[in-house]
């Protein structure tokens, strides 16, 4: 995960599930871990890895595990804004993703939606 992708944390002031920037995690933050449900051990540190390549799976929930970790499928908009926008390509795939489906690159779809949210000023 780079520091734009969103996962989600345990909000103890109002017992929920809170969709953060992995950037905003702090030490002794609770992430949601898929075995328990539920809050996980509290997050500690970072390690740092760089690699070539990425793989961005959009799925019908918005939301994947990772390492055992619940995180959104999206990076550099808020989950919610993101999943919405999204609705369109979750909903109808090959319509609005056609023939990018499991292609490597940015169908033209995800790129306009994404250059529409840097225009409303919703990319963090």
């Amino acid at each position: 995960l780079t520091e734009s992708h969103v996962i989600f944390r345990h909000s103890g002031k109002e017992d929920r599930q809170e969709a953060i920037f992995t950037r905003d995690l702090k030490a002794g933050d609770f992430i949601i871990h898929e075995a328990s449900g539920s809050k996980a051990q509290s997050y500690t540190s970072v390690l740092s890895e760089t690699k070539t390549g990425f793989y961005s799976p959009l799925t019908a929930s918005g939301t994947l595990i990772v390492d055992g970790y619940l995180v959104s499928c999206y990076a550099s908009y808020s989950h919610h804004v993101a999943h919405a926008a999204l609705f369109p390509a979750r909903t109808w795939p090959d319509l609005f993703l056609g023939k990018n489906v499991g292609q490597e690159g940015t169908g033209a779809f995800i790129t306009i939606i994404k250059k529409m949210g840097g225009l409303f000023g919703f990319e963090k």
